[in-house]
């Protein structure tokens, strides 16, 4: 009788140890599943960042790099309009010249006698009648104007270039994150 309340005691034992050991695997195996859930949740987060930083990149960050040497390249283009016409302006015989007829579209030739007034675009749209002995203070303002405005926009260029190679960097970081290379969807 003593042998058989041992095993049973025994054969007891065992059952509530089993228990616990099937408890706590199942517990285990919920907690691989649910950190399962938590890596692949990780995971879905990292791929929507790197779109959204892709996102920002192409859509925001490029197109005001392209805007601001676009922007850059018209005022190079005016800077050498003035530089034109200083050099025109200095000329001491007849000068010849191609005359916008408006708009940038069409243009004349033009004579321009010795000493002749000239029109010179001030900004704005206005125009004013200068002797050529006036011009090269005028186009001289005008370069300092433009002068700034490119440095403005050489500045604003860096910055977006920083801002790009910043958001580079982040991106390739969210990539390698767990050590291996990985490529998002696009």
């Amino acid at each position: 009788a003593t042998l058989q309340r041992f095993a049973r005691s025994f054969a007891c034992t065992r059952r509530a140890r089993g228990a616990e050991e099937r408890g706590a695997l199942a517990r285990a195996r919920e907690r691989m599943r649910s950190d399962g859930d938590d890596d692949k949740r990780l995971a879905d987060e990292r791929v929507e960042s790197i779109r959204k930083f892709e996102t920002f990149l192409h859509d925001v960050l490029e197109k005001d790099l392209r805007e601001a040497l676009a922007e850059r390249s018209r005022i190079e283009k005016r800077m050498q309009s003035c530089q034109e016409i200083l050099a025109l302006a200095q000329e001491t015989h007849d000068a010849h010249a191609l005359v916008d007829l408006g708009g940038g579209h069409a243009y004349a030739k033009a004579k321009r006698p010795d000493g002749a007034p000239m029109f010179v675009e001030v900004g704005l749209g206005f125009h004013v009648e200068l002797l050529p002995h006036e011009i090269p203070r005028v186009v001289e303002l005008k370069m300092v104007y433009l002068k700034r405005m490119y440095d403005q926009c050489q500045q604003k260029a860096k910055d977006v270039k920083r801002h790009v190679e910043t958001v580079a960097l982040s991106l390739h970081q969210l990539r390698t994150m767990d050590g291996g290379e990985r490529a998002a969807p696009k």
